[in-house]
């Protein structure tokens, strides 16, 4: 398994950021700093809310199909994940895809990742979020 900051310098595949779901309603992106998260969840914002999500420790690269490969298609899979509160995949489910060749391996690929639990007012609970796999090649001109 690579971490992180392993799988952004590959460049075939890249993980496009981690965005945080409860119960259908708003998307954060972790990109951003704790103290400026003002969008809401179910009326709350997150800085109220006190909320920490899920950050990738652990992740396995899709395989990225041969044919598709072959024939330069680049997408993006949104898949769905409860994480648990030892940070493990409960659950996974494809959101939507740009192409559904690449919704299999997305599916696969991020069932074996793992986790820092997500927290909510300092408590380890289990989680929701939507990660996007995006499949791209390596821009070789830079």
């Amino acid at each position: 398994m690579k971490t992180i900051s392993q799988l952004l310098p590959a460049g075939r595949l890249a993980v496009a950021g981690l965005f945080v779901t409860l119960a259908g309603c708003s998307a954060v992106s972790t990109r951003q700093q704790s103290e400026e998260l003002s969008t809401s969840f179910a009326g709350v914002t997150t800085s109220e809310a006190n909320i920490q999500p899920p950050a990738p420790l652990a992740t396995v690269l899709p395989q990225y199909p041969l044919d598709l490969k072959r024939s330069g298609t680049t997408g993006v899979v949104h898949v769905n994940l409860l994480i648990d509160e030892t940070g493990r995949v409960a659950h996974a489910a494809i959101d939507r895809t740009s192409f559904e060749g690449f919704a299999q391996p997305a599916l696969n690929a991020v069932k074996k990742w793992t986790f820092t639990p997500g927290k909510r007012d300092g408590v380890i609970v289990p989680m929701r979020i939507t990660l996007p796999i995006v499949f791209q090649f390596e821009d070789d001109t830079g």
